[in-house]
């Protein structure tokens, strides 16, 4: 099953219903919950990174600034080929 949300993921991993692979930040929302954290060690993650925008709001003072930022910020990080899936044991 995949869940959006993490509120879900981690409601369903403390129902007993099976086990998440979430973001750090999710750790504080795990704090007070019946669940385990163990941290994956070198995990290779890839994905895509999006800058959203309401279409029908003028964006505010400074908006264009820290977006020239982000882009040239994230240009500089090293860009890796994705892992291959790992196969089934």
């Amino acid at each position: 099953m995949v869940c959006n949300y993490l509120e879900t993921q981690i409601a369903m991993v403390e129902a007993g219903s099976g086990v998440a692979v979430v973001p750090s930040f999710a750790m504080h929302a795990c704090a007070k919950r019946a669940i385990a954290l163990h941290a994956l060690v070198a995990p290779q993650v890839a994905g895509n990174v999006y800058w959203l925008v309401n279409r029908a709001r003028k964006l505010p003072a400074g908006t264009e600034s820290f977006n020239a930022f982000l882009k040239d910020y994230m240009s500089t990080l090293p860009v890796e080929p994705a892992p291959h899936a790992a196969q089934a044991a």
